[in-house]
């Protein structure tokens, strides 16, 4: 099997796996673990930033954050699209404002 093929199949697994998981709990329920894992994800940026290097749990969080986020697309049926549309629309913007903020610098200097 083409190592590429086998990835995409491994990928697909993981992804049937995270709905699984999605439709047993249930959008409501999910949306609460969402909002637990991001204040878990939180307190370990605190932890990293107040002891000046990434904790080994960062990781972990980011990845819980991660999966219910995929679960919380799936239940709601979010577009991709929109979502990568909406980043899209934010990363620009806040170039724009670094852009701006570089103005300001300049012209105080």
């Amino acid at each position: 099997m083409d190592s590429f093929v086998f990835h995409e199949s491994l990928l697909q697994r993981e992804r049937d796996k995270i709905r699984q998981i999605a439709e047993h709990y249930g959008l409501w329920h999910q949306l609460g673990k969402l909002s637990e894992e991001c204040s878990e994800l939180s307190i370990e940026a605190i932890k990293s930033i107040n002891g000046g290097k990434m904790t080994i749990n960062f990781i972990q969080e980011i990845a819980d954050v991660e999966i219910m986020l995929e679960q919380i697309r799936h239940l709601a049926g979010i577009d991709e699209a929109l979502i990568r549309g909406a980043k899209t629309y934010k990363i620009n913007r806040q170039i724009m404002r670094m852009r701006q903020e570089e103005k300001k610098d300049v012209h105080m200097q």
